[in-house]
């Protein structure tokens, strides 16, 4: 580890939370949660009630505020946050009558 990446203040002490999280407001965490699932803008439109262009515009701000370069980095990005099994995962929970339906063979719709 080079020196300049230690924190002598932080030495000994587990990490603290992700605070990635805050810099995205309510709808983008929800959209970038709908990007995470493989669903297509106008696909996350219709559901959330909201044009095109603002999901559109929507990514765009994820992308930007967390530094990411593409919806496979968002999709990696709230994966890693969205844990299950841990319940200090930051992102709010979608409602459940908005989560996306699952054609019988499987494939979201």
């Amino acid at each position: 580890m080079r020196q300049s990446d230690r924190d002598p203040t932080r030495a000994g002490r587990p990490p603290g939370p992700d605070l990635t999280v805050r810099r995205l407001t309510a709808r983008e965490q929800q959209v970038a949660r709908f990007v995470a699932q493989g669903l297509k803008d106008a696909v996350i439109a219709r559901r959330l009630g909201l044009s095109g262009s603002t999901v559109g515009g929507c990514i765009r701000r994820v992308q930007w505020r967390l530094k990411l370069a593409s919806r496979a980095e968002i999709a990696a990005w709230v994966t890693a946050r969205l844990d299950p099994a841990n319940p200090t995962s930051r992102l709010q929970r979608l409602d459940p009558a908005r989560q996306p339906e699952s054609h019988p063979d499987g494939h979201l719709a």
